[in-house]
């Protein structure tokens, strides 16, 4: 397969004696190897969703959701192409440095990537039309649903998630003094302090929309920025180095990850949401722990590896509007809006948001903290502090420096081909798979966490602020 691979590289050399329908044909033959080669060694990345016709053009949910609102044939349409194209780039340079048969030609391969993405692009002139029929999967299993009798088994969730709502809302009652303390209270603050004052912020947030798409594509510096302004300070109740961050590691002759608590880092991811009408840039913070230790032989939510997503919604004005955050398995999705944010009322046929605490306003030189349980690892309350030089230092990296990880031998994601973190089963999955979420409890990708267990939900839904919230009058 590898020869076949690069030898239709090889052939790339002779294009320009070829006619179009050649050309496109050794192309698509050479997706389609490297395709095959890329799922048997199970080493596909599965971020972003794969486009049936167009091989070399990935997506996720915010991007179609923009489709919608692209004019074919227009500047912001070839833009829109331009980011798709992007990144299925990345992703497939990911999956050839993760296949121990292509790594070694890596810089070979990658360019006739990009060659023979731009060839059929231009021959094939995707039509809107065509990819808008196509959809991101859902992060549900229907048939699941269906075979567990879901309006019944959903019964007893409801009153589980009820309950849980109600265990919180009384934690958040409580005054943060109050709050127990398992060990050590040990702080976790940005090694970077970003930009200072919301003027700044808006600065960049327009120059980055200045683009044909009109959303905030913010530069690598520009993004450097924002993510160091607005990263929180993670106050963590550490009882055992199971609850230290750190950087998840592949060891070798491991057939699952370890995290490594000898250096603290938080992995951040840029998206996008939209709010009345108008998009909006998300900055999101991810941490990972060890593990949540099991309490008793009946604990069926404990288990290897463990974390916590952080995200914050920015307006316009550069101040935030929203923050949210879930486990890394998608579960525990918790809303703080603003002052300027309501919910909208319940829909009994999906699971309700739930906002235990109004976000508190930033001032001047004043950060986010969050307060973090020992061994559940839950999110207890969100308060302003200011910066001190008393707490340790994080660094931040790129989250999808995870999807290519070292392992002594090449190269390997965190994730396997379906976005789930191997070894991270929880017993929990013998009761809800009921709910249609596959690998319930279990860490994942972005792009596959869903976050309600009756109805549907995803994180990373762009109508998802639409939805849940209205303005505060």
């Amino acid at each position: 397969m590898l020869l076949a691979i690069t030898l239709t590289g090889c052939a790339s050399q002779t294009y320009a004696r070829k006619d179009g329908d050649e050309q496109s044909k050794s192309c698509r033959s050479f997706f389609a190897s490297l395709d095959d080669t890329v799922a048997k060694a199970g080493t596909g990345d599965s971020q972003e969703a794969r486009l049936a016709d167009f091989p070399y053009l990935r997506v996720n949910r915010f991007d179609l959701s923009l489709l919608a609102k692209t004019p074919e044939n227009s500047p912001a349409w070839q833009a829109w192409l331009d980011l798709a194209q992007e990144r299925d780039q990345k992703a497939r340079g990911i999956e050839i440095a993760n296949t121990p048969t292509l790594a070694p030609q890596q810089d070979t391969l990658q360019h006739k990537v990009n060659q023979c993405g731009q060839l059929l692009r231009q021959q094939d002139k995707p039509a809107k039309k065509r990819i808008q029929s196509q959809q991101v999967a859902p992060e549900y299993q229907q048939w699941k649903r269906i075979l567990g009798v879901a309006p019944l088994t959903s019964l007893g969730i409801k009153m589980g998630v009820k309950r849980w709502h109600e265990e919180t809302h009384a934690l958040y009652a409580q005054p943060l003094h109050q709050l127990a303390i398992k060990g050590e209270l040990i702080r976790y603050l940005p090694e970077k302090k970003g930009v200072t004052k919301a003027q700044q912020v808006a600065g960049i947030l327009q120059q980055a929309s200045r683009n044909p798409l009109n959303i905030p594509l913010p530069t690598p510096v520009e993004q450097e920025q924002l993510f160091a302004t607005f990263a929180p300070v993670w106050e963590v109740d550490t009882a055992s180095n199971d609850d230290r961050i750190g950087a998840p590691t592949w060891f070798p002759h491991r057939t699952a990850p370890r995290v490594d608590t000898s250096r603290p880092v938080v992995y951040h991811h840029l998206s996008h949401t939209w709010w009345q009408g108008r998009p909006l840039l998300q900055l999101s913070y991810q941490v990972w722990f060890p593990r949540r230790p099991l309490q008793s032989g009946m604990d069926l939510l404990g288990g290897e590896v463990d974390g916590i997503l952080w995200r914050v919604t920015l307006q316009e004005d550069g101040t935030p509007l929203l923050y949210d955050t879930i486990h890394n398995c998608g579960c525990y999705h918790l809303f703080f809006p603003t002052a300027r944010l309501q919910v909208k009322e319940e829909d009994e046929d999906r699971e309700p948001p739930f906002a235990p605490q109004q976000a508190p306003p930033l001032q001047a030189g004043e950060r986010m903290k969050i307060r973090v349980s020992s061994l559940a690892h839950m999110v207890d309350r969100i308060l302003p502090v200011q910066s001190e030089n008393t707490a340790t230092n994080y660094t931040m990296m790129e989250d999808h420096t995870l999807r290519s990880l070292p392992t002594g031998e090449g190269f390997r994601s965190l994730y396997d081909e379906n976005g789930i973190v191997p070894g991270t089963e929880r017993g929990e999955r013998y009761i809800f798979w009921t709910t249609g979420v596959p690998h319930p409890g279990e860490m994942r990708q972005w792009g596959h966490h869903a976050t309600a267990f009756f109805g549907y939900r995803h994180f990373d839904d762009p109508d998802l602020l639409d939805r849940t919230f209205k303005p505060k009058n």
